[in-house]
């Protein structure tokens, strides 16, 4: 059956058409058909379906088309197909779509189109799929749909949009897809979703994506990915979401994202994340995400990002991790950070990090981490936090970073930690910080450093701290300070340590103390100083020590304590000050 040039074909209320087994329907060039009211139009087995150049083909009114087994039907070049209120259309078992050149397909107004069974749908060169308000279209087992070339796809107002059971959707260069207001696509059950090649998706106005249950979601080379407005992006159960070279994912205004149960999410080669204003991201329960090779995260304006429960999340090889204007990090649970090889971390302007219950942060191999402009950083609960290898940690600008509950921070080989500007570090209730071989410590300009209630710091191996002008470094309640093997501590210019309530400090085997210009140090109730086996202690130019209430200092075994040019040095009640064998 033909229909040509210009005619028409009208198939109206109640009447049925049927294109049976092996047969062909060709409508060509600007030919119209129109399925009307209530009709019944099915294509079956092994038929074909040709719309050509120009046609224009309207699927009316609660009217109901059918494409059934093994049959193909064609939309080709600069043909028109519509698909108005209330139509369903199914596409079933094993038969084949294929929308070609510059279609314009529209799937209006609570109509349904359903594509299932092991069905193919693509959609080619610069086709514009419109799905508008409340109509539904469900991609159901082992379906693949390719959306090729310059192709446009939207979906609107309160679409539900389904890939379900082991489908696959590929979005292909230079494509881009909308997901507009209230509306939800799911991507279920071990299917793949790939956003390819320069192509843009956007998710806008309060609608919602989840990727579920083992399914893959991959966006490829310089594509881009947004999240906007009120929308949530959830991440379920053992899927997994790569973003590669260079592509591009923002999480914009009040939105949200949730990585849940065991996926993963990778963020690879150049990459760019960026979540922003009042915005909220979870890691939850033994999830991973990786940041890769030289990519970009951004955490900014008041959003929030959390790492729950046993999840992990890793920053590699020369990445960028920002958190911005007011926005929170906090690290649960028995989670795991790891920041790697030469990659930058820094916590800017009034926000937070936290890190709690047990989990672990890593800062290896020549990373950098800052801590910006009166922004806090809290380690709590037994969390352990490991700075190593040549890496760099800087506090600036009255920011905060308090060590609380038993956990552990380490500063290990031959890296450096910087407190700067009016920035303030407390180690409370009997945590553990520990300085190692070669090292860096240094406490600057008016910043204050605490050690507090049972905590231990330990500065070991030819390490080297500092504490500048004008700082301040308190050792108080039954806490320790052990300085160790040929280890370096310098006090200098009007800065003031304390050592506070049956506090302990050590300095062992070699290492060197020196207290400078107008610097104060104070032993206090009941405190121990030791100076050990061939260490140095230095007095230096006009600087006060005082030794009080009940204090102990010992100089022991070929130590040297020297108190050099108009410093005061004051043993106060009932202190004692010993000098061992062959000390000076």
């Amino acid at each position: 059956m033909t229909i040509n040039a210009a005619s028409v074909m009208n198939i109206n209320a109640a009447s049925v058409m049927t294109i049976n087994a092996a047969s062909v329907m060709t409508i060509n060039a600007a030919s119209v058909m129109n399925i009307n009211a209530a009709s019944v139009m099915t294509i079956n087995a092994a038929s074909v379906m040709n719309i050509n150049a120009a046609s224009v083909m309207t699927i009316n009114a609660a009217s109901v088309m059918n494409i059934n087994a093994a049959s193909v039907m064609t939309i080709n070049a600069a043909s028109v197909m519509t698909i108005n209120a209330a139509l369903v259309m199914t596409i079933i078992a094993a038969s084949v779509m294929n929308i070609i050149a510059a279609l314009v397909m529209t799937i209006n107004t609570a109509s349904v189109m359903t594509i299932n069974a092991a069905s193919v749908m693509t959609i080619n060169a610069a086709l514009i799929m419109t799905i508008i308000a409340a109509s539904v279209m469900n991609i159901i087992a082992a379906l693949v749909m390719n959306i090729n070339t310059a192709s446009v796809m939207t979906i609107n107002a309160a679409l539900v949009m389904t890939i379900i059971a082991a489908s696959v959707m590929n979005i292909i260069a230079a494509l881009v897809m909308t997901i507009n207001t209230a509306s939800v696509m799911a991507i279920n059950a071990a299917s793949v979703m790939t956003i390819n090649a320069a192509s843009v998706m956007t998710i806008k106005d309060a609608s919602a994506m989840t990727i579920n249950a083992a399914s893959f979601m991959t966006i490829n080379a310089a594509s881009f990915m947004t999240i906007n407005a009120a929308s949530v992006m959830t991440i379920n159960a053992a899927s997994f979401m790569t973003i590669n070279a260079g592509s591009a994912m923002t999480i914009k205004a009040a939105s949200g994202m949730t990585i849940n149960a065991a996926s993963v999410m990778t963020i690879n080669a150049a990459s760019v994340m960026a979540i922003n204003a009042a915005s909220v991201m979870a890691i939850n329960a033994a999830s991973v995400m990786a940041i890769n090779a030289a990519s970009f995260m951004a955490i900014n304006a008041a959003s929030v990002m959390t790492i729950n429960t046993a999840s992990a999340m890793t920053i590699n090889a020369a990445s960028v991790m920002i958190i911005n204007v007011a926005s929170v990090m906090i690290i649960k649970d028995a989670s795991v950070m790891t920041i790697n090889a030469a990659s930058f971390m820094t916590i800017n302007a009034a926000s937070f990090m936290t890190i709690n219950a047990a989990s672990v942060m890593t800062i290896n191999a020549a990373s950098v981490m800052t801590i910006n402009a009166a922004s806090a950083m809290t380690i709590n609960a037994a969390s352990v936090m490991t700075i190593n290898a040549a890496s760099v940690m800087t506090i600036n600008a009255a920011s905060v970073m308090t060590i609380n509950a038993a956990s552990v921070m380490a500063i290990n080989a031959a890296s450096v930690m910087t407190i700067n500007a009016a920035s303030v570090m407390t180690i409370k209730d009997a945590s553990v910080m520990t300085i190692n071989a070669a090292s860096f410590m240094t406490i600057n300009a008016a910043s204050f450093m605490t050690i507090n209630a049972a905590s231990v710091m330990t500065i070991n191996a030819a390490t080297f701290m500092t504490i500048n002008a004008g700082s301040a470094m308190t050792i108080n309640a039954a806490s320790g300070m052990t300085i160790n093997a040929a280890s370096v501590m310098t006090i200098n210019a009007a800065s003031a340590m304390t050592i506070n309530a049956a506090s302990a400090m050590t300095i062992n085997a070699a290492s060197v103390m020196t207290i400078n210009a107008a610097s104060v140090m104070t032993i206090n109730a009941a405190s121990v100083m030791a100076i050990n086996a061939a260490s140095a202690m230095t007095i230096n130019a006009a600087s006060v020590m005082a030794i009080n209430a009940a204090s102990v200092l010992t100089i022991n075994a070929a130590s040297v304590m020297a108190i050099n040019a108009a410093s005061v040095l004051t043993i106060n009640a009932a202190s004692v000050m010993a000098i061992n064998a062959a000390s000076a």
